[in-house]
């Protein structure tokens, strides 16, 4: 349906695209078990950025030793990108291996 609205009606497409952009942001709802759920609506690009971001760093940080399953390191990497300088020394320290 998007291809079609974006062929036979790019208008209708354009103000569709101006309404979801106006639906981003990022909500945290912390949880009674020292956990939290963080929803981002982004651009798709953003997303698939962040989710192999995520996805890298749980590898770089299973190289350097840490056993949890994949889900709770790149948990722990999505953290991790809050913190660029300590992602980039992870990822510096991993390389020179």
């Amino acid at each position: 349906m998007t291809a079609a609205l974006l062929r036979f009606d790019p208008e209708a497409a354009a103000d569709a695209a101006r309404r979801g952009a106006e639906n981003r942001g990022v909500v945290r709802e912390d949880h009674l078990d020292g956990t939290s759920t963080t929803i981002a609506v982004t651009d798709t690009p953003d997303a698939i950025a962040v989710d192999a971001a995520c996805s890298d760093y749980a590898e770089v940080l299973f190289a350097l030793g840490d056993a949890d399953s994949l889900q709770v390191r790149r948990a722990r990497a999505f953290g991790l990108l809050a913190d660029p300088q300590r992602a980039l020394d992870l990822a510096s320290c991993c390389a020179a291996d």
